[in-house]
C-alpha cells in the first residue's frame, strides 16, 4: 500500500486556495452585484468559493428565477482539463435526477468567463450549519443522512460515483431538505477518469481508504465518506485526527473506527453500528448499497422513537369510579382504577406535536357478562363513547378504534378476557401508559359497568333514567380526565353523541362496530335505522355517508353528507367539522376538506385519526409534501402504528419516489404488521410494494408483489365487501404489470377475473368504476381503441345510476381517448356533454377541466384565438379557487400556443410558471409533457444544449411514469437533436425508437408526427423517396384536420419539391401553407414559408416577386426576433434559414 504522502498527489479543493496570491486574484476578480453574465444572469450576491471557482446567487432574467452561478477560477479557464471537468459536472449531474441532488441547468462562456448555472438552494451548507450550530441532534442528523443515502442510491444506480462528498458540498434548504452538489470530480462507473495516473481526487479529510491508496473506487467509497459526515454531524469533529495530514491519513488506513462517545456525545448503539459499518476499511464488509444504509437508519429512528417512549420510574396508583344509570333500558355502575401492575410506560412525546401529552390511553372493549344478546353492543359502545370523550382533551392521546382492533386481533385477544401479561404486551405494542378495561353486568333491570385500571374504588354517579345514559358517560369522561390530570377541551365539552334516543344510539354504535370491521354493507342499514329514529342525529348521517362512499354509492353519500352539514349549521366541533370535510371531498374539493381537517387537528392535536384524515385530504389535493409532514406527525405520536408508515409509503408513491417508499416506509410497515399478525395490513403493504416495483420498471417483481397481496387477501376469512373489491383492484394492477412484460394473455385473464368479482358483488356503480379504471390502464399503454371500448361501457352503465360527476367523467374520458386517436369530429360530442353535466352539478373543477379539453380541440383544429381565450379563462378560474393542477395545465397550454405564434419569450415564461407548479404537485406525466414541449422550442431556436437538458430531464420522469406516446415523442425530438448536431447514426437509432413506440399505440396524430419527422430528415439528406412520402402525409394530415401537422407537412413538402426542382409544385404548396399560417397566426413559421416561396419565385425567374416575398419574410422574422432576449437572439440568428432571410438570397 503506497504512502499517500510519498509519490501520490492528493488534490484538496480547500487547499487549492491556500496561497495568498491566488486568493487575492480571486477577490480582485469577484463579480459585483448587478453584473450581467451572458446577457441573462444578473449577479445578486457572492456566496463563496468552491474547488473550481466562485459561486454567486444570480437572477435568471429570462425566466425570472434565482439560480446559483458557478464561475470557473481564472487559472482554470484556459485549462483544458478544468473546462472538461466543468462539462463533466454538467453531464454527470444530469444523469442523477433525484430531488436531493442540485439540478444543473446551463453551461456557457461570456466575456472570458466560463460558468454553469444550477438550482439555487436558499440555505447554508452543512459545513456552515455545523460551524454555526455545533453538533446536530441525532434525529436531525439521521434525517439528513437518509436523504443523502436516497440520492446516492439513485446516482449509483445511474453508474455515477460522486467521490468528493463533504459538508461543504451538502446544502440544507428549508425544512432541512438536503441537497448534494458539486459533481465536478464525479465519474461514471463505466467511464474514463480525467485524473492523471497516481493522482487521488477529492478532499483528504473525507477520502476513503481505497481512494487514498489509488485503488479503483465505486459507490461504496461514497458510503465510507457518508460515515465521516455522519460522525461530524453528531460531534462537530471528524473521526480521524493527527498532528499532520500524513498522520491523519495513516489512521484512516490502519487505525480503528472511533466511538462517537469519545467526543463526549451519547448515542444509541445502533447509531454507532451504522458509523462503524460505513467506516470499515474492507470494502466488502461495508454497506454494499446506499439503500442498505437507509434501511439501518430507519431502524435507528425506530430505536430513537422507542427511547422517547421509555419507562417511567413510577406512576400514581389509580382509583375506581362507579356510575349508576337507572331506567327501563339501562342502569349501571361504572368504575375505573389507576392501573400500575403493568410496570408503567411513560407516554410518547414529540417536540413536533402541537401540545405535549400527559398520557397515552387505550380504552379496550368491555367484557359482556349480561348474558343478554340484545345488550352485546353496550360493551363496545361504552368503550367507544368513553374514548371519544377522553380524546377531546389536548393532554391525552387516545388510541383509535381501528388501531386498537388490529392490535388486539394480532395478539389474539378476546374482548374482556385479558390477563396482565396480555395487557402489558398490548400496552407496549400501542405505546400507551394507561389501559382502561372492564366489564358489563346485569342484575334484573339494573346494569353495572365496571372500568378498571387497578382495584381501588373512587366514586359513584347515578343516572335518573335511560335517556341520561349518554350524559353519564360524558360525565364519566370528565372525571377520568381529572384523575389523569388532563385538562378539558378549550371551550368546554361536547356530548359524546348528539342524540337523546337510546335506540338511535344503539343502532349507531352497532353500525360503527361493523364499519370498523370493514363491513360497510352491514353498517349502512344500522346507520339508516339510527337516522330514522332520530333525523337530527348528525353523527349517524356522517357515518352513513362514509358507509355509502365505501360501497361506491357516491350520490347517496353526498346526500347524507349534505344533510349532516345542514343539521350541524354553524356549529363547530368534531362531528360538524368531519361532516363538512367529507362533503368537500365528495364534491371534489380536497383543498377545502384539508382546511376543515386542519381546523379539527388544531382543536384536537393528538388525535392521530384526525391527522390521517388531514393527510389524506392534502394528498388528494396534490399537496404531497404537506401530506408527508402530516403523516410524519402520526409516526412521531405513535411510532408503532403501521398505518402511518404505510400511508407515508403510499404518499411517496404518489410523489413518484418508489425507492424511498420501499426502503424508508414500506419495510417498516411490513415489520409492524407482521408483529401484529395482521394479514390484511401485510396485503396492503404488498400491494404498495407492487406499485413501487412497477414505478421503477421492475415489472416481474411487481407481478410477484401483487400476487402476494392477492394470496393474502384471499386467505382472509369472511372477506367484507371492501376487501373483495380490493382483490379486484390488485388483479387489475397485476394485469397492468403483465401488459408491461408482454404477457397479454395473463393480463386478459386477470381483467376477466377481477371483473367477475365485481359483478358478483351486484354493485353496478362499483362495476362501472372498475371498467372505467380498466380503460385508464389501456390508455396508459397508448391502446386508445381498447380504452374507448371500456370507457363507453362504463358510460352506458353510469347513465342509469344518477351519479352526475362520474357520468361526466365517463364522457370526458371517452373524449380524451377519441382525441388521442385523432377523431376530432366525435371528440366534441363527448366533451360538450361532460361540460354541460359539470355545469349543472356546479362542479367547478370539472368545468375547468372541460374548458381545457375544448381548448385543446380548438388548438388542434387551428382555432388558436379561441383556444387562448379558453385557456386564459380556465387559468383565472383555477387561480380563483386555488386549483393548482388546473393552473399548471393552463399555463402549459398557453405556452404551446405562444410558441406556435412566435412569442418565444412569453412561451418560456409560461413554461416556467407551469413547471414551477407541476414540480410542487410532483406529477410526472405533466412534467414530462412540459419538458418535451419546452425542448421542442429550444431546438427550434437553435439552442441544442438546452434542448438536450430538457430531454434528459424528461427521460428521467419517463422512467418513473412510462407512457408509449410520450416515449415516442421523446425519441422523435432526440432524433431532431442528433440531426442538428450532424450525428446521423444516433438520429437513425432515435427514429427507430420513435417508430417502435408510436406503433405500440394507436394515436393517428402521433404516428403522423413521427413519420413526418423521419421524412423531413430524409428529405434534408437528399433522399428522393422523401418527397412522395411527404405527399402522402400531407393528404393524411388534411384528413385528420390537425392544423399544426398540416403546416409542418406543407413546409416540408414545399422544401422537398424545391430540392427536386419541381418549382411549380413548390410554389403551390408554399402558397397553400402560407394561407393556412395566416389564418391560424402561425408566426413561428411564416418567415420560413415566405422564404421558401421567394426561392420558388426566384427559380422560375420572377425576381421582383421573389424580392417582395423576401421583404415579407424579413418583416415576419423581425417580429419573432423582437421577442427574444440577446442571448437567445445570437443562436437564433446563426440558423441557416435566418441568415438566408436577412441577406435576401437563397442559402447554399
Amino acid at each position: 500500500m503506497p504512502d499517500p504522502t510519498d509519490g501520490t498527489t492528493v488534490r484538496s479543493d480547500t487547499a487549492s486556495f491556500a496561497t495568498d496570491t491566488l486568493t487575492n486574484v480571486e477577490v480582485a476578480e469577484r463579480l459585483v452585484p448587478g453584473t450581467l453574465v451572458a446577457g441573462r444572469y444578473r449577479v445578486v450576491a457572492f456566496r463563496g468559493f468552491g474547488g473550481m471557482g466562485s459561486v454567486y446567487k444570480a437572477r435568471d432574467e429570462e425566466l425570472g428565477v434565482d439560480v446559483a452561478l458557478k464561475v470557473l477560477r481564472s487559472d482554470l479557464r484556459h485549462d483544458l482539463q478544468g473546462v472538461q471537468r466543468l462539462r463533466r459536472e454538467l453531464v454527470l449531474a444530469r444523469q442523477v435526477t433525484h430531488r436531493n441532488v442540485v439540478r444543473i441547468h446551463d453551461i456557457g462562456e461570456s466575456d472570458g468567463l466560463r460558468f454553469l448555472t444550477m438550482d439555487f438552494v436558499d440555505g447554508p451548507s452543512l459545513a456552515e450549519a455545523l460551524d454555526r450550530d455545533g453538533p446536530l441532534a441525532v434525529e436531525r442528523a439521521v434525517g439528513i443522512l437518509r436523504q443523502l443515502s436516497d440520492a446516492l442510491q439513485q446516482a449509483h444506480d445511474a453508474g455515477v460515483v460522486h467521490r468528493d462528498l463533504k459538508p461543504s458540498n451538502i446544502l440544507l434548504g428549508p425544512g432541512d431538505t438536503a441537497y448534494i452538489t458539486d459533481f465536478g470530480v464525479a465519474r461514471s462507473r463505466d467511464g474514463d477518469t480525467l485524473t492523471r495516473a497516481g493522482t487521488v481526487v477529492g478532499t483528504p479529510d473525507y477520502l476513503s481508504p481505497e481512494q487514498l491508496s489509488g485503488e479503483p473506487v465505486d459507490g461504496r467509497s461514497d458510503l465510507y465518506t457518508l460515515g465521516i459526515v455522519f460522525y461530524e454531524m453528531l460531534t462537530a469533529t471528524r473521526p480521524f485526527h493527527g498532528e499532520t495530514q500524513a498522520e491523519m491519513l495513516a489512521q484512516r488506513l490502519t487505525g480503528q473506527v472511533p466511538e462517537v462517545s469519545r467526543a463526549g456525545v451519547r448515542v444509541a448503539a445502533g447509531v454507532q453500528r451504522v458509523i462503524r459499518k460505513c467506516l470499515t476499511r474492507q470494502v466488502t464488509r461495508r454497506y454494499q448499497q446506499a439503500r442498505e444504509l437507509a434501511m439501518d437508519l430507519a431502524a435507528v429512528e425506530d430505536v430513537a422513537d422507542g427511547a422517547r417512549c421509555g419507562c417511567a420510574e413510577s406512576w400514581p396508583r389509580g382509583t375506581r369510579v362507579a356510575i349508576a344509570a337507572c331506567g327501563g333500558v339501562l342502569l349501571g355502575a361504572m368504575a375505573w382504577w389507576g392501573w400500575s401492575v403493568l410496570g408503567g410506560w411513560s407516554a410518547p412525546t414529540s417536540a413536533a406535536s402541537a401540545v405535549a401529552i400527559r398520557h397515552a390511553v387505550a380504552v379496550l372493549p368491555l367484557a359482556d357478562e349480561t348474558g343478554d344478546p340484545s345488550l352485546a353492543w353496550v360493551s363496545m359502545g361504552c368503550a367507544e363513547l368513553l374514548a371519544t370523550s377522553l380524546a377531546t382533551s389536548p393532554d391525552l392521546r387516545v388510541v383509535g378504534r381501528d388501531r386498537l382492533r388490529h392490535a388486539m386481533n394480532g395478539l389474539g385477544l378476546t374482548p374482556g378476557r385479558y390477563n396482565q401479561s396480555a395487557l402489558r404486551e398490548l400496552g407496549a405494542l400501542l405505546g400507551v401508559d394507561r389501559v382502561i378495561t372492564g366489564s358489563v353486568h346485569r342484575t334484573g333491570p339494573r346494569m353495572r359497568v365496571d372500568l378498571q385500571l387497578a382495584s381501588a374504588p373512587l366514586l359513584s354517579v347515578e343516572a335518573e333514567d335511560a335517556g341520561s345514559f349518554f350524559r353519564v358517560v360524558n360525565e364519566m369522561g370528565q372525571r377520568v380526565r381529572r384523575e389523569l390530570d388532563a385538562s378539558p377541551r378549550p371551550g368546554g365539552d361536547a356530548p359524546a353523541l348528539r342524540t337523546e334516543r337510546p335506540q338511535a344510539a344503539r343502532a349507531y354504535l352497532e353500525g360503527q362496530a361493523r364499519l370498523l370491521d370493514g363491513d360497510a354493507a352491514g353498517a349502512a342499514p344500522l346507520f339508516r335505522r339510527a337516522v330514522e329514529i332520530d333525523p337530527q342525529f348528525v353523527e349517524a348521517l356522517e357515518r352513513l355517508s362514509k358507509a355509502y362512499q365505501d360501497l361506491g354509492h357516491q350520490e347517496s353519500a353526498l346526500d347524507a353528507a349534505e344533510r349532516a352539514v345542514a343539521i350541524a349549521g354553524s356549529r363547530e366541533g368534531r362531528v360538524a367539522t368531519r361532516a363538512r370535510a367529507r362533503l368537500a371531498m365528495l364534491r371534489g374539493d380536497p383543498a377545502e376538506a384539508a382546511a376543515h381537517y386542519a381546523r379539527h387537528v388544531a382543536r384536537y392535536p393528538n388525535q392521530t385519526g384526525a391527522l390521517i384524515d388531514l393527510g389524506d385530504a392534502q394528498a388528494a389535493a396534490g399537496r404531497l409534501t404537506e401530506a408527508a409532514a402530516t403523516f410524519g406527525r402520526v409516526t412521531r405520536a405513535d411510532p408503532r402504528d403501521p398505518r402511518a408508515w404505510l400511508l407515508l409509503g403510499q404518499n411517496s408513491l404518489l410523489s413518484r419516489n418508489p425507492r424511498t417508499a420501499m426502503a424508508r416506509y414500506l419495510l417498516r410497515a411490513r415489520a409492524l404488521y407482521e408483529r401484529l399478525g395482521d394479514e390484511q395490513g401485510m396485503a396492503d403493504v404488498a400491494e404498495a410494494t407492487g406499485t413501487a416495483y412497477y414505478q421503477v420498471g421492475d415489472y416481474r417483481k411487481a407481478v410477484s408483489a401483487y400476487t402476494d397481496a392477492i394470496a393474502r387477501r384471499q386467505r382472509l376469512d369472511n372477506q367484507p365487501v371492501g376487501d373483495q373489491r380490493t382483490v379486484a383492484t390488485t388483479l387489475r394492477n397485476r394485469a397492468r404489470a403483465h401488459l408491461a412484460t408482454g404477457a397479454n394473455r395473463e393480463a386478459a385473464a386477470d381483467v376477466a377475473t377481477a371483473r367477475a368479482i365485481v359483478q358478483r358483488l351486484g354493485d353496478r356503480a362499483a362495476l362501472a368504476d372498475f371498467i372505467d379504471e380498466i380503460g385508464a390502464m389501456y390508455e396508459q399503454r397508448a391502446a386508445h381503441g381498447q380504452a374507448i371500448q371500456a370507457y363507453q361501457e362504463a358510460l352506458l352503465m353510469r347513465r342509469g345510476l344518477g351519479d352526475t360527476r362520474r357520468l361526466a367523467q365517463s364522457y370526458d374520458r371517452v373524449g380524451d381517448a377519441a382525441f388521442a386517436q385523432g377523431d376530432y369530429d366525435g371528440t366534441p360530442l363527448y366533451w360538450n356533454e361532460a361540460l354541460a353535466l359539470r355545469q349543472g352539478a356546479q362542479d367547478r373543477r370539472g368545468v375547468i377541466l372541460s374548458m381545457q379539453d375544448l381548448g385543446s380541440l380548438a388548438q388542434a383544429q387551428g382555432r388558436w384565438s379561441e383556444a387562448i381565450r379558453a385557456f386564459r379563462d380556465a387559468l383565472e378560474r383555477s387561480r380563483a379557487m386555488r386549483f393548482t393542477s388546473g393552473m399548471a395545465a393552463s399555463h402549459g397550454h398557453l405556452a404551446r400556443l405562444h410558441h406556435y405564434q412566435g412569442r418565444y419569450g412569453d412561451a418560456l415564461a409560461s413554461f416556467h410558471e407551469a413547471l414551477t407548479i407541476a414540480r410542487q404537485l410532483d406529477e410526472p406525466r405533466m412534467l414530462t409533457e412540459l419538458r418535451l414541449d419546452e425542448a421542442a422550442l429550444w431546438l427550434e431556436l437553435g439552442q441544442v444544449n438546452r434542448g438536450r437538458a430538457r430531454l434528459d430531464e424528461a427521460a428521467g420522469w419517463l422512467e418513473t411514469a412510462p407512457n408509449y406516446d410520450l416515449e415516442a415523442e421523446h425519441a422523435m425530438l432526440l432524433a431532431l437533436l442528433h440531426e442538428q448536431r450532424g450525428e446521423r447514426a444516433a438520429a437513425d437509432r432515435a427514429l427507430e425508437d420513435a417508430r417502435r413506440e408510436a406503433d405500440a399505440g394507436d394515436s393517428r396524430a402521433l404516428s403522423l408526427r413521427v413519420r413526418l419527422t423521419e421524412a423531413r430528415i430524409r428529405s434534408q439528406r437528399g433522399s428522393p423517396q422523401a418527397r412522395s412520402t411527404l405527399d402522402q402525409l400531407a393528404r393524411q394530415a388534411d384528413s385528420l384536420g390537425n392544423a399544426l401537422l398540416r403546416l409542418e407537412v406543407g413546409e416540408a413538402l414545399a422544401s422537398a419539391e424545391l430540392q427536386a426542382r419541381r418549382v411549380a409544385a413548390a410554389e403551390r404548396h408554399a402558397r397553400r401553407t402560407i394561407a393556412l399560417a395566416d389564418r391560424v397566426a402561425w408566426h413561428a413559421g411564416r418567415h420560413r414559408l415566405h422564404a421558401l416561396l421567394a426561392q420558388a419565385l426566384a427559380a422560375r425567374g420572377a425576381r421582383a416577386a421573389a424580392k417582395s416575398e423576401y421583404a415579407i419574410a424579413q418583416a415576419a422574422l423581425a417580429q419573432v426576433r423582437a421577442g427574444l432576449v440577446p442571448d437567445l437572439r445570437e443562436r437564433f440568428d446563426a440558423l441557416p434559414v435566418v441568415r438566408e432571410i436577412e441577406t435576401g438570397t437563397p442559402g447554399t
